[in-house]
């Protein structure tokens, strides 16, 4: 009986030996990425790769610390666990070996002293960046079956102050003119720029506006937005008023704004009718004093006026004319 005790006991030190075997089977084969890949490879060929969920998306801001979280069925009895990611190729990026509870944390250059991986196999990215935008997987190895959770992180950048420049302080009438230049910085993704007149929307199909709208990138990789209006204004507009307003992202879900200064404009429309006001306007008696004015309906309003009599000129660079104690020789046509 006690033999038997005896090479049971053996027996169950020899499965442990195994198991212990098995768990360290990983580190003996190279570096952790190396032993993932081999891994995920003989489970193509030997085994089955399955996606476990559709994924989850996780938002941030630049600079943000962020953690991903990974489900793992422990009763499952999984042995393996780590994080990998697209950069050019498949990188595996960290992974614990269950069975020993070592973690190992690869060294891939973009993520070189930004991640942890916690004992609960999440992953922590630090300091985060627009490049980190991309997909990550969380992979479990239950035997020969290998589960994949596929986290996809959003990145988000918001925008400096918008500026209003090469503004005009004044448009001619009946000419496309160049408004100003509207101008974002830093956002990601990209920004886009809208404009208002007396603060009503601008249609882009208005035949009077035309809008170019350009965007590149500044060595960060954050996009940078410039939108030139031009206008076509008509007479009757005298003065108007002009901003720009910038339309981001904060999530992929939640809109934001920021509004440019207000530019005023006016409208330059040439003289189309001049009147000539005679005063007195009563009776005119040799002897009385009398004013020719003259004045245009045009913008900025006329000040300089010839005046002629019976065709001759009478004088220029006035608005008025005055005649002092009239006589039958001023008798004549005006104009």
């Amino acid at each position: 009986e006690r033999d038997r005790e005896r090479w049971r006991e053996g027996e169950r030190e020899r499965e442990k030996k195994k198991e212990t075997k098995k768990g360290r089977l990983f580190l003996r084969m190279g570096s952790f990425g190396a032993r993932i890949l081999c891994c995920q490879s003989l489970i193509l060929m030997l085994g089955t790769v399955i996606q476990a969920s559709e994924g989850v998306t996780v938002t941030a801001h630049v600079g943000d610390t962020i953690t991903l979280d990974c489900p793992v069925r422990l009763h499952a009895n999984p042995t393996v666990v780590g994080w990998n990611t697209e950069i050019g190729k498949l990188e595996t990026l960290a992974g614990i070996n269950v069975l020993t509870g070592i973690t190992t944390n690869v060294n891939v250059t973009e993520y070189e002293g930004r991640i942890v991986m916690s004992k609960n196999y999440s992953l922590t990215i630090s300091d985060i960046s627009i490049k980190d935008e991309r997909k990550f997987n969380c992979f479990v190895l239950y035997g020969i079956v290998l589960e994949e959770n596929p986290v996809t992180v959003r990145v988000f950048k918001i925008p400096s102050a918008v500026h209003l420049t090469q503004t005009m302080s004044f448009l001619n009438e009946g000419k496309m003119q160049q408004v100003g230049t509207c101008t974002v910085n830093g956002s990601f993704p990209q920004a886009n720029i809208t404009w208002q007149m007396n603060n009503e929307n601008i249609k882009i199909d208005d035949p009077a506006v035309a809008i170019d709208q350009q965007n590149a990138n500044d060595q960060n990789g954050y996009f940078i937005t410039d939108s030139t209006l031009k206008y076509l204004s008509k007479r009757d507009e005298q003065e108007i008023s002009f901003k720009c307003i910038v339309h981001y992202f904060e999530s992929p879900t939640k809109k934001a704004k920021k509004v440019s200064k207000t530019a005023h404009v006016k409208i330059h429309y040439n003289t189309s009718k001049i009147m000539l006001k005679v005063s007195p306007e009563k009776a005119i008696r040799e002897g009385d004093k009398v004013t020719l004015s003259c004045s245009g309906d045009g913008y900025p309003v006329p000040e300089l006026f010839t005046f002629k009599k019976n065709g001759e000129l009478q004088t220029s660079g006035k608005t008025e004319l005055i005649l002092n104690s009239v006589n039958r020789n001023d008798t004549g046509e005006y104009e």
